[in-house]
Formats: structure tokens, C-alpha cells, sequence
């Protein structure tokens, strides 16, 4: 993939392009994509991707966000500004005189569901409303999405515009309305400001299996590969998928006698726990800080301080600049920030070149780049400093709806409730960090 990247700079040429021309033309027996490509149909087809899938082995490496990941591929979110824009846009389009209806309707009902100020629909409820706003139905919908796809003559062609928005919208209806509208109790429609003045339609899917086993029926076999993928039996039921071969293999190295691991309770008598009030506390940040510089002064070579949020890792440096801290962490060690510079590979190799004269310290976030796939092998990651356990944040109505989700289907099997769901994302993240 570098030879091609670098070949096709030299020329002028995009790569992305010429990889896809590849795959479209069958000239690939094996394709690299990130697995986003597999889950969203819409992509899939877009990308040539759907045929070469169909009696395939797809492995998917770094599989520990592919729960995430199937859930936003079979979701989506249309700002109201959006869709009276797309309204206002196809009406020119006289030849695709079903989809300018179905837009009209569409917004119409959007705009009347805007007069409160927040709307929660069960998927069920949501369709039913649909189909008397809209007419939407399974026939319905078969009709639209190929007169999306449709091309008669150059004229009448709709703009990428309108396709991208309505491609997403349509793939989400079929998810909810496929086998019988048996996956429209697994959505949650929202409607509510977004703090822009303006409105934010959500169709939310709560259920990974949607978006996931619709991939896997088409595969001969698909393999999930991850270092933080325990406890095996719930991920198989979150993705609603029988792994009928797994395999759980020991670390590399022995955690028993190679790797020192403490919890930092309390600096100077401040209490350091991580929770979102104390998070406020400058008395806490302070004594955070504190602790950090007593171990880089004793830990040689390169170290990672993990925070839960960007906002809070920028509130804490923040803080430590105004002070001493800041300083004096700079004189023992080479700091770095995560986001600071736009290109990671030129940070990652001044942190290396770091690492080799004084030590360094990488400040970054879990679930951010640096926590995802990136090698820190030896002198690079002496230590690991964990600032607090990276919770999903409780107040956000999606991780709410996901919660209340897996409560009401937590009866069978490996099904997880709603709070175990909830620390399960947290100690995953907490892992690949």
C-alpha cells in the first residue's frame, strides 16, 4: 500500500482512486478497507465492494470498536437546515417526481415534529408515522431508491448532493423496514436543538446485529481480531453473530513478573479520583500534576498519561501552565500533546527522537488516536499513566437510549444489561489504552 501511495504521488495520481478502479475491475484477490466500507451498504455498493464480499473470508483486525461501528452504519442525522435545503434543491427535478414528493412530505412532517422541544420515537412508532405522513412502505421505499439510482440522460441526473443525503436516509429505512419491520423496535427516532439554532433529526440504532449480521450472511466466514474483544460470549450477542471458533491466547508477556502496576490514591493528602466533580477541583489537578512529576523523575525513557476526555486533559494543562508544573515537567521530560500537531507521524517521530535524549512524556486520550493500533514497543512507553476511567458520558441521550435498550433485552443468553453495557465500554477502552 506505501508502493502504491508513493508511485501514484510521484505521478500525480491519487492512489484512493486507482485502488478502487482495481477492485472494480476484479484485478484484487485480496482488498484492505477500513471495515466502516463493509458496514454501510450504501458504501459498499458505492465502492464495487458488494460482489467481491459474497463467499469471502473478511477479517477485521482491530475489532474492538466494530460494535460502534454497525451501530452508526445503520443510523443516521439530517440537521432540519438540511432538509429544507434538499427540499428546495430536487424540486427542479420534474423526472424524479416520487422522490420531490417523498422529500416534501418528509420535511413537512420533520417541521411539525420541530414545534416541541424534544421528540423521542420507538422505531414502531416512528414507521407507523411515516406511513401516514409520507406513504412510506417497503414498496414505497423500492420505488425511491431506484429512482435515486437512476440515470437516463445527463440532464436529469441528480447532484451528488441529493444522493448522498438521500442514500443514507433510504439505507436506514431498509434497515428498519427489512424482514417485516423486525428491526424497528432496535431504533429510537429523536428530534431535538442542536445548539445552533437549528434542529437535529436522529435515527438511532441501538442493536449492532442489525448493521452486522446483514454483513455476515453475505461472508463465507468473517474473523474478528482484537487484544481487548472479553468477554467473548456477550460481544458474540451484541453483534448477534454465532462464533462457533474462538480463541483466547495468553499475553507475551507474564503480568505476574514483568509488569509493575499501581494505584496512586492520594498526593500530599488529596484524594486522586477521577470523578467529574473533582475533575473541577483545582486542588485535585494540582495534586494530579504533582504525582506525575514525582514518577517521570524516576521513569527513564518515554511515558503515556491517558485522560477520559480531550476537555478535561486540556483543562488540566491549562492549569499546570499557569503554575510551576507545567515547567517543570518540560525539565525532566519532553512533553507532548495529542492534537497538537496536525501530522501524527511527524509527532510520533519527534516523540521517538525525544524518547532517545532526555525522555518524554505523550499526554493523550482514550479512544483517540494513540490509544488505537499504534506500536509503543520498548524505550517508547516505559509506563502508562491512566487519569481516571474513560465512562461514556452518562448525560448523552444516545448512551442513555442504549442503556434502557439493553435493559429491555437483556433476558437471554449472554445479553448484558443496561450498566454492565455501560462498564464494559469503559474497561475496553481502559485495555486498549
Amino acid at each position: 500500500m506505501k508502493d502504491l501511495v508513493e508511485k501514484a504521488t510521484e505521478r500525480t495520481q491519487c492512489p484512493y482512486y486507482i485502488a478502487r478502479q482495481m477492485v472494480q475491475r476484479g484485478g484484487a484477490n485480496v482488498i484492505f478497507c477500513p471495515y466502516n466500507y463493509l458496514m454501510s451498504p450504501s458504501t459498499r455498493n458505492a465502492m464495487g465492494l458488494d460482489s467481491k464480499i459474497q463467499g469471502s473470508v473478511v477479517i477485521i483486525d482491530e475489532a474492538h470498536n466494530i460494535e460502534d461501528v454497525a451501530r452508526d452504519a445503520a443510523s443516521c442525522e439530517l440537521s432540519l437546515s438540511r432538509v429544507i435545503k434538499l427540499r428546495s434543491e430536487i424540486q427542479v427535478f420534474e423526472k424524479h417526481q416520487a422522490l420531490v414528493s417523498f422529500v416534501s412530505s418528509f420535511t413537512g412532517w420533520y417541521e411539525g415534529l420541530c414545534q416541541e422541544s424534544t421528540v423521542v420515537l420507538g422505531g414502531p412508532e416512528s414507521v407507523v408515522l411515516l406511513h401516514e405522513n409520507t406513504g412510506l412502505s417497503t414498496e414505497m421505499l423500492d420505488t425511491l431508491t431506484t429512482s435515486l439510482k437512476s440515470k437516463d440522460d445527463e440532464e436529469e441526473g441528480l447532484p451528488p448532493s441529493i444522493v448522498s443525503v438521500l442514500d443514507e436516509l433510504f439505507g436506514v429505512f431498509n434497515f428498519i423496514l427489512s424482514d417485516g419491520g423486525v428491526h424497528a423496535r432496535d431504533f429510537k427516532v429523536v428530534v431535538r436543538p442542536n445548539g445552533k439554532g437549528d434542529h437535529q433529526l436522529c435515527f438511532w440504532c441501538l442493536n449492532a446485529a442489525v448493521a452486522f449480521k446483514a454483513l455476515a450472511d453475505c461472508c463465507r466466514s468473517i474473523v474478528l481480531a482484537s487484544g481487548t474483544l472479553a468477554p467473548l460470549n456477550s460481544f458474540a450477542h451484541e453483534l448477534g453473530v454465532a462464533f462457533n471458533h474462538k480463541l483466547e491466547a495468553p499475553h507475551v508477556v507474564n503480568v505476574q513478573q514483568q509488569v509493575f502496576s499501581r494505584v496512586v490514591a492520594y498526593e500530599n493528602r488529596v484524594k486522586l479520583e477521577a470523578t467529574f466533580s473533582n475533575q473541577k477541583s483545582e486542588e485535585y489537578v494540582d495534586a494530579l500534576g504533582r504525582c506525575m512529576l514525582k514518577y517521570c523523575k524516576e521513569i527513564p525513557d518515554g511515558t503515556l498519561c491517558f485522560f477520559p476526555s480531550y476537555s478535561f486533559m486540556n483543562s488540566c494543562l491549562n492549569l499546570w501552565k499557569k503554575g510551576d508544573i507545567w515547567k517543570s515537567l518540560n525539565d525532566v521530560k519532553t512533553v507532548f500533546v495529542e492534537g497538537e500537531e496536525p501530522n501524527l507521524d511527524i509527532q510520533m517521530q519527534k516523540y521517538l527522537e525525544a524518547v532517545a535524549q532526555k525522555g518524554a512524556l505523550f499526554f493523550c486520550v482514550f479512544r483517540g488516536k494513540l490509544a488505537e493500533g499504534i506500536d509503543f514497543k520498548d524505550t517508547a512507553a516505559r509506563a502508562v499513566m491512566i487519569c481516571g476511567i474513560p465512562y461514556p458520558n452518562i448525560g448523552d441521550m444516545r448512551i442513555k437510549l442504549k442503556m434502557e435498550w439493553q435493559a429491555s433485552n437483556c433476558q437471554s443468553g449472554d445479553a448484558m444489561n443496561g450498566r454492565t453495557w455501560y462498564n464494559l465500554q469503559a474497561f475496553r477502552a481502559l485495555n486498549q489504552a
